[in-house]
């Protein structure tokens, strides 16, 4: 398994040349990074694609959700409770990486599989019942067009893959726009050296970093000038970074001077969760939150 610092490596290579390398068994093809301009008109498209689908009679996710509270498959109190199972597992998660404690870290995680089963299983249960609405389908038809307009077969960009080598490349490329657009991996790669000292120099003209205008960009090469312009601001303006957050991309932008939990050897609230876990045998999710 790839290391997060060397997915970054890889992935700042795709971001600054603008396209990624795919593979299916033997054949090779080249996946053109989209335009900040080209993925709007994407937006554009699910939304009439959406519309479209409404006009021909296929229902609304919300209209199917109402039918099947009228026959009993579903109810309100079943959408509540998958928000907020939802919210508590992101709470949960940004208080697991407050804990730089490994024992505490794998006792955390312990305690939300629970409520992680049961949000799964809710969401099983609703996406049975909205897998064929308008807005699915518009968007398997926005996830067609990306493909289409986006896999080729050499870095020029002017002919498509064969349509019979379509769905055999399908599967690598959502897994490289997955890895493009995961936050983390985009701050790691904005912060790798050989892209964050030349965005350093070029911090008040960034874009030419590129060569390029900024209707020119592609998506994520405007995301990591972002990214690279907060983490600047960050060690510009703060005082006393510790050495480990400093060192990690993710861990300097979501850095607060003012939160004790980010001190270089702090394990913030450990012992009152072990104090908790004397009173009661265990530690929920719920306690991650108090």
């Amino acid at each position: 398994m790839k290391s997060n610092q060397k997915i970054a490596d890889l992935l700042i290579v795709d971001i600054l040349r603008g396209y990624s390398i795919i593979r299916n068994k033997d054949k090779k093809a080249f996946l053109k990074h989209f335009s900040v301009l080209e993925y709007l008109q994407l937006d554009e498209f699910e939304e009439e694609s959406y519309e479209d689908a409404i006009k021909s009679g296929i229902k609304s996710e919300q209209q199917l959700i109402d039918n099947a509270v009228d026959l009993g498959f579903w109810s309100e109190q079943l959408e509540e409770e998958s928000k907020s199972l939802k919210w508590l597992m992101e709470k949960h998660e940004n208080a697991l990486n407050k804990i730089k404690d490994r024992g505490q870290k794998i006792l955390f995680e312990k305690s939300n599989e629970e409520t992680k089963k049961r949000f799964e299983e809710i969401q099983q249960k609703r996406n049975n019942i909205v897998g064929f609405s308008a807005e699915n389908l518009a968007l398997r038809k926005r996830t067609a067009m990306l493909i289409d307009n986006s896999i080729y077969k050499d870095t020029t960009f002017q002919e498509n893959i064969d349509e019979e080598d379509k769905e055999g490349f399908s599967l690598s490329c959502f897994v490289k726009i997955q890895d493009l657009f995961l936050r983390e991996n985009l701050i790691r790669a904005s912060y790798t050296n050989t892209f964050f000292e030349s965005f350093v120099y070029q911090y008040k003209n960034p874009i030419s970093l590129f060569n390029k205008d900024l209707c020119s960009l592609t998506l994520f090469q405007s995301k990591i000038l972002t990214f690279a312009n907060v983490l600047l601001n960050k060690i510009r303006n703060t005082e006393k970074i510790p050495e480990n957050i400093l060192s990690d991309g993710v861990k300097l932008y979501n850095f607060d001077p003012k939160d004790k939990a980010n001190g270089e050897n702090v394990t913030e609230g450990i012992d009152d969760l072990k104090q908790k876990m004397k009173q009661k045998g265990k530690v929920t999710s719920e306690d991650l939150l108090s």
